[in-house]
């Protein structure tokens, strides 16, 4: 969204962007169409449902010239398209490891207080598509 035309981060502590000048808290999120924005504090990025990126098939951000269909806020219209199933099978496995080896020490960590504070993840996923029935109906999971 940053790197859209009229997008500046904010210091609000939402972690949130605005464009045009705008509030950050009027920017309307849509995932495949429908609203997903928090209306408990809106603006957030992400909206209530936070989707992993490689469940994304495209994404559209609008930050001028709206069409009528997106008359509810005057910020950024951020649109997320899920995927969906091919007539083929596909899919991928990831995996996302961070070691003690490739970090570094935090302020609060030196070397002088003994050994380096342990800090692992290992992340693993997947997603897979196909057909129910060929040319007609689809799924997809992540």
């Amino acid at each position: 969204m940053l790197l859209s035309p009229g997008g500046v981060e904010t210091d609000s502590g939402l972690g949130g962007f605005s464009v045009n000048g705008t509030n950050e808290r009027n920017n309307n999120f849509l995932l495949d169409g429908v609203d997903n924005n928090d209306t408990y504090v809106p603006g957030i990025p992400g909206g209530i449902v936070s989707i992993n990126p490689d469940s994304t098939q495209e994404f559209r951000v609008i930050t001028n010239n709206f069409a009528p269909e997106y008359g509810r806020n005057n910020g950024a219209v951020i649109q997320l398209i899920t995927r969906s199933g091919t007539n083929n099978l596909h899919g991928d496995a990831y995996w996302f490891g961070r070691y003690n080896a490739l970090g570094a020490r935090d302020f609060f960590n030196p070397v002088a207080s003994g050994p380096m504070n342990p800090y692992v993840r290992n992340d693993f996923g997947g997603s897979a598509g196909g057909p129910f029935k060929k040319d007609r109906f689809f799924w997809f999971g992540n």
